[in-house]
């Protein structure tokens, strides 16, 4: 990571709170050790996030619902959280759903994610999603009951 525009030196612990030069925003990542979590599946009236992807031209902005664990927080990015979610659809390793929120959301968390699904979204220049639930409703989900927490 750049810190004030230099780098630090092979093999540096990272720095809490420290952002690389011109970044903004903070990511937290449920990638970690101290977070955990279960890939759900898709309920009764929600697509799953693979097939939102696979069909993402012919969902265009028409309302989606998707289940999905947060797996990464991007915080404060022109005013909304971009929040990405998987599920059994999609694995570890598959292309995650970002959803923008207001709402507050942390890594680990099983969502259910509701908004219309715009397509090829460019954000400023530096970021472009082929998919985006843009301004989404993130509500947490206790998934072992398939209800609202």
């Amino acid at each position: 990571a750049a810190i004030a525009g230099r780098a630090m030196p092979p093999g540096h612990p990272p720095i809490a709170g420290a952002q690389a030069a011109g970044q903004t925003g903070a990511q937290v990542s449920a990638s970690g050790p101290e977070v955990r979590y279960t890939l759900p599946s898709a309920g009764p009236g929600e697509t799953p996030i693979a097939e939102v992807r696979a069909r993402r031209l012919a969902l265009a902005g028409t309302p989606v619902r998707v289940r999905g664990v947060v797996v990464k927080v991007t915080r404060a990015v022109l005013g909304r959280d971009y929040v990405h979610l998987r599920d059994t659809s999609t694995g570890d390793a598959g292309p995650a759903m970002v959803a923008t929120t207001t709402a507050t959301v942390e890594p680990g968390w099983t969502v259910l994610a509701a908004a219309a699904l715009a397509t090829d979204v460019d954000v400023g220049g530096v970021m472009r999603y082929d998919a985006l639930l843009r301004d989404a409703t993130l509500t947490r989900v206790d998934d072992a009951k398939r209800g609202p927490r």
